[in-house]
């Protein structure tokens, strides 16, 4: 193993080492050796370049760092131009320090099959780690901090996996996952395995259109001023782990812009101060309209605040198991309820049915839709209640002997939503009911022009929930 001492690095935080650093990395490559770097601190002003250069560095964990001399720099330069299928290099045990002044602390493309394993990056003025097509490679317990960007993926790295690394304090984006590289194949089959990424003012992870990744026992989101999840239309699956969410009011848990975010095999989800139901989405009208992502709680806990009547907006939430429902799924199914009122009664849309107010016609004017109640739920046990509509005033949804008549119970009351929304609850059970018990969605004091389309519906029993120990463990269209 070659020392870079003897080529005439210092480490003494004053002298430039560039040169004898590039000296010390080339005779390395060229003699197949190692080269092994000491505790202290040594300044760089231009980039140390491993291009071409297949070579193992190695330092003292916590005390080897390499420190940022010139502003706009890119400290370990590895972006190499033509593409070689195998071509590892090993970085190990020391801080990249880019001091507010280098860029990058780290540029690589086209490097397969590299390890970095045990490296602190921190204080890049663009991003700590930039990696662009290093399919197959491998990081190893390292720890990004205190940049606009965290790590960024480009391109096609496929096939790649990190262990153990945690990213926090960064101010745009903790982990940012694109893929517009060389390869139709792209960001696919991406594993984090115990990664992490927290106390932050940006955003968690974001993710492109075609990304494929699994995160397996991460720990994300908590006291992150931004969403935890920006989901651009990847397929995305947290498996395990705990996700955070709500720690400010614009700390939504996803952002399910386009694709699937799947939560499953007991992940843990955490309501921070605002980790309200109204918070697990979030999407702007333009991002509705042009056709939204979904995301699902299959399997998760979800530790979340679930009083009051929320929304989130648009239609967001996927499709999980099938399970029995105990009302029609579809708008359609259901027939107009009415009161001293005349209506008008269509289906814009093939799943709903819309019913408008064209008159008053009595004293107390009441406008809906109802379905009959199948009676196979276990009654007083919580339910679980996905209603996706809009309407001009807020509702009542309840379970009544018949239309109009006693009630049974009231579920919530879904307030108004002129736009698609989708109203959740979780906490309220039902009692016995004869047959002919219906469930009603209905508008009293209804106007001329008020209206109430219902695209789905689903309303299931505790099967749903995890009693004693969660709020839910399962939430899903199902």
């Amino acid at each position: 193993m070659l020392d870079a001492t003897d080529f005439g690095a210092k480490f003494d935080g004053v002298t430039d080492d560039s040169a004898a650093l590039q000296a010390a990395i080339d005779a390395a490559s060229a003699q197949g050796e190692a080269l092994s770097l000491p505790g202290g601190v040594s300044i760089i002003n231009t980039a140390l370049n491993l291009k071409g250069r297949y070579v193992s560095i190695y330092g003292v964990s916590d005390k080897t760092e390499i420190r940022a001399g010139s502003a706009g720099m890119t400290m370990f330069d590895v972006e190499e131009v033509n593409d070689v299928l195998y071509s590892p290099f090993i970085l190990s045990d020391m801080i990249i320090n880019a001091d507010f002044k280098a860029s990058f602390c780290m540029r690589i493309r086209y490097r397969h099959h590299s390890e970095l394993n045990g490296i602190f990056f921190t204080n890049a003025t663009n991003a700590n780690v930039w990696e662009k097509d290093t399919w197959i490679s491998r990081r190893y317990n390292c720890r990004s901090v205190d940049a606009p960007i965290g790590w960024q993926l480009e391109g096609s790295n496929f096939d790649s996996a990190f262990y153990g690394c945690y990213i926090a304090g960064c101010t745009n984006t903790q982990w940012l996952i694109n893929n517009n590289g060389s390869l139709f194949n792209g960001n696919n089959s991406l594993l984090f395995s115990n990664c992490g990424a927290t106390d932050a003012t940006g955003r968690g992870v974001v993710v492109a259109e075609g990304i494929n990744a699994q995160f397996v026992a991460c720990y994300f989101g908590e006291n992150c001023d931004g969403p935890t999840i920006v989901n651009n239309g990847g397929m995305v699956v947290f498996d395990g782990g705990t996700i955070s969410y709500g720690w400010k009011p614009t700390s939504f848990m996803v952002l399910p812009i386009k694709g699937e975010t799947i939560f499953t095999s007991a992940a843990q989800i955490n309501g921070q101060d605002y980790g309200s139901i109204d918070r697990l989405s979030h999407l702007t009208p333009a991002q509705i309209a042009a056709g939204s992502g979904t995301f699902r709680f299959d399997d998760a806990k979800l530790f979340i605040i679930t009083g009051g009547d929320q929304i989130v907006e648009g239609d967001p939430l996927g499709f999980g198991a099938q399970r029995q429902v105990f009302v029609p799924r579809l708008g359609r199914q259901f027939q107009p309820a009415t009161n001293d009122v005349s209506v008008s009664v269509n289906s814009p849309d093939p799943r709903a049915k819309l019913v408008t107010c064209t008159g008053v016609t009595g004293p107390n004017p009441i406008l809906g839709l109802y379905a009959p109640l199948s009676l196979d739920y276990r009654f007083n046990e919580r339910m679980y209640l996905v209603l996706v509509y809009r309407s001009s005033k807020p509702l009542q949804a309840r379970v009544d002997a018949e239309l109009f008549g006693a009630p049974v119970a009231f579920l919530s009351l879904p307030p108004a939503a002129p736009d698609t929304r989708t109203h959740i609850k979780l906490d309220n059970p039902l009692g016995p009911a004869n047959p002919g018990a219906v469930f009603s969605l209905l508008m009293p004091n209804a106007a001329p022009g008020d209206f109430l389309e219902l695209y789905e519906c689903y309303l299931a029993d505790s099967t749903m929930a995890a009693k004693g120990l969660a709020t839910a463990n399962r939430l899903f269209k199902c």
